[in-house]
């Protein structure tokens, strides 16, 4: 099977699906319109994908190209998907749920009648965490929210988790309004330090708790782990990282509860003791009910099987950076299961998810 293909695990056994779109489907290349009308008809579901699979191929023809992202009826678009993500917000998950809602690639949002927090919100593809997008002369400058959704947004949220301080996990403009509202933003040490090397005016608002331990938030508890993206590698071996690389990252794993609910998110985080840190957690009752992670990666497999749950793909269509030539890290460059409990959300949608009973808990 050649990696153009993708394994559906459904009840009936496994299905051969295509990924790539034909013109006999869209035409030369879906219209934004086609791609709405498709999102429209078949929202995000843990249930059988089927009717999820030509979508999802519609959006990856649409955006063929990290170029897309600088044009304005894209950028348009991506806007009216944000306030699509916002006003479920604003609306909330039905009784006993937690509503997911994804904005941009790692963006996720969590609400439940206790409280709404973000993990690694970012507004698009712009390179410059120093300043607000339109403020830079980054190539992907114009790709942001509105000031008027920016401040919408920091009025829903509760805490902002940040994983690290890469473009496409983090904020300024949210940094700004959360710090401003007096409301907490948590991310590693390094990030803090980052910021106030920039002068970013929030910088000191950023709290760095201490890692391996339990802290609460209003009705929002957590635990992180300190970790590292490895950004070098040694000829190239994505086994065997160059740990003393002045490029690595520091990357927090969190563990986030809510209404009983537990919530887990990596961002790129690279080091394998975090694998073991899961599994440790896990023992100790923070099994995460929902996970995010990308589709892709040796420990994507292993944090699955630590965690099991509901895993949503997170760190597709990120414009600035492919991986492997495509925008939808959803993909892997061998076939992959998309099995019904690893959904993916698109900009706007949400996902509501049953809280847990308190004989699970």
């Amino acid at each position: 099977m050649s990696v153009s293909h993708i394994l559906m695990v459904s009840l009936l056994g496994v299905m051969v699906v295509p990924t790539e779109t034909t013109a006999s489907e869209f035409g030369p290349k879906p219209t934004i319109e086609q791609v709405e009308a498709l999102l429209a008809a078949t929202p995000p579901t843990t249930a059988d994908h089927a009717a999820r699979v030509k979508t999802i191929r519609a959006i990856d023809a649409l955006f063929d190209t990290t170029e897309v992202a600088k044009d304005p009826a894209i950028i348009e678009f991506y806007r009216r998907r944000v306030e699509a993500g916002l006003a479920a917000l604003k609306a909330g998950p039905p009784p006993g749920h937690a509503r997911i809602v994804k904005l941009y690639s790692s963006s996720t949002v969590i609400k439940t009648a206790d409280g709404c927090f973000t993990f690694d919100f970012a507004e698009g593809p712009c390179g410059d965490t120093w300043g607000l997008p339109e403020a830079t002369d980054d190539e992907f400058r114009n790709f942001h929210l509105t000031d008027e959704q920016r401040d919408r947004l920091a009025k829903l949220l509760d805490v902002y988790f940040i994983t690290h301080r890469h473009h496409d996990h983090v904020s300024f403009a949210l940094c700004e309004r959360m710090a401003r509202l007096g409301k907490p933003i948590i991310a590693p040490p390094e990030s803090k330090a980052w910021f106030k090397r920039g002068k970013a005016p929030f910088a000191e608002a950023i709290q760095t708790p201490a890692p391996d331990a339990v802290h609460t938030l209003g009705k929002l508890s957590f635990v992180h782990y300190a970790g590292v993206q490895y950004m070098e590698w040694i000829e190239d071996d994505h086994e065997r990282p160059v740990k003393d690389s002045p490029k690595n990252v520091p990357n927090n794993c969190y563990l986030v509860r809510l209404s009983g609910m537990t919530f887990g998110h990596c961002g790129d985080n690279r080091d394998a003791g975090h694998v073991e840190w899961a599994r440790q957690w896990s023992k100790k009752g923070w099994r995460p009910d929902v996970s995010f992670a990308l589709g892709i990666g040796k420990f994507t497999k292993l944090l699955a099987r630590a965690w099991g749950g509901l895993r949503i793909h997170v760190h597709d269509y990120e414009f600035r950076h492919t991986n492997f030539n495509r925008l939808s890290w959803w993909l892997d460059r061998r076939p992959v299961a998309w099995p019904k409990r690893r959904p993916v959300l698109f900009w706007g949608e949400h996902l509501d998810v049953p809280l847990p009973s308190a004989s699970d808990r």
